[in-house]
């Protein structure tokens, strides 16, 4: 929750601009967007929709992860652009099926259920770059062939 003129905003209510905007202006903890959108993905988990495949438990979860996986090179270029980047602190969804090594690849199947990407998407690798912080992962059809996830192990 957001305090400001306007009165009391909840954060699911604020656009990816204004998120990072209030965090680079230190209206916001950085690490709020992320745990508030971790705690409601983990809430909505168990409501039939199987949106998501996995969520991580807790905002140091990512950065850990992370940190493991990245050089220090990379990691303090990646650390400079989030305090400014355009998507500091927006908590994101990846889809099952881009890689992103800190939550499993499974691309909606069995046969991938603990599979771990060795690297990142393009498209992930973007994301965080511009400082979006991964929440967790989306389900997809298996092998993303389909478009209503009837066929996802999910």
């Amino acid at each position: 929750i957001l305090a400001g003129d306007g009165g009391v905003t909840a954060l699911a209510q604020l656009t990816a601009e204004e998120v990072s905007d209030c965090v680079r202006a230190d209206r916001l903890a950085p690490d709020a967007p992320f745990a508030d959108a971790a705690r409601a993905a983990a809430e909505h988990a168990g409501a039939g929709l199987n949106a998501f495949t996995a969520v991580h438990a807790r905002s140091g979860d990512a950065t850990a992860a992370e940190s493991t996986l990245l050089d220090a090179a990379r990691r303090s270029a990646r650390a400079a652009s989030r305090a400014r980047g355009p998507l500091a602190s927006v908590p994101v969804a990846v889809s099952a099926d881009l890689c992103e090594p800190t939550l499993p690849t499974t691309a909606g199947s069995r046969l991938l259920a603990r599979h771990r990407a060795p690297y990142e998407a393009t498209a992930v690798a973007r994301l965080l770059d511009a400082g979006a912080l991964v929440v967790g992962r989306t389900n997809v059809d298996e092998f993303r062939l389909g478009a209503t996830t009837e066929t996802s192990v999910h």
